[in-house]
């Protein structure tokens, strides 16, 4: 038992003797004085990682070096004078290219269940037409909220779209 003490104390004596930390307790030599670089020679400094502010981000300069100016930098995305207000209504998308135009859901689902397309063609359309549906309840959404039509007006309005693209 004293002799494993031993050993143990021994492998943990040379273990810190070998440690960093133990590097850095012994005195250092002396080192050589750096040479004096005068400022017209330094080196510039290195572009900063990121753009430091908004300042930065609206002075027309790539601050940080990557390629991208002012709002186009994604570090400046953060930033309200960069940041893009998406539309109200969006357009509705085009109708996929086939040769029957479907629409309602109703014609839609007949025709998958009577196997005249398939379920890839079915989805496209019922994506399309839920878009369309979805574009004119954003259309009276947007009039109702800025007083064109009563609450009345616009609950009558969203159901005839319902009915519109359920068929």
């Amino acid at each position: 038992m004293r002799r494993t003490t031993m050993c143990l104390f021994a492998l943990c004596a040379v273990a810190l003797a070998a440690s960093p930390a133990a590097a850095q307790k012994k005195p250092a030599r002396a080192a050589k004085p750096a040479p004096c670089v005068c400022p017209e020679e330094a080196e510039p400094a290195a572009a900063p990682i990121r753009e430091g502010g908004l300042s930065e981000c609206t002075d027309g300069v790539d601050n940080d070096g990557d390629g991208h100016i002012d709002c186009t930098d994604q570090d400046c995305e953060i930033y309200a004078v960069c940041v893009t207000q998406p539309l109200v209504v969006q357009e509705p998308p085009p109708p996929p290219a086939m040769t029957k135009t479907y629409t309602n859901m109703r014609e839609l689902k007949h025709d998958l269940h009577a196997g005249a397309i398939t379920g890839p063609v079915f989805f496209r359309w019922q994506m399309t037409i839920r878009a369309w549906r979805d574009a004119e309840v954003d259309l009276a959404k947007a009039d109702y909220r800025a007083g064109r039509i009563t609450k009345h007006e616009y609950r009558a309005r969203v159901e005839a779209i319902r009915l519109k693209y359920e068929g």
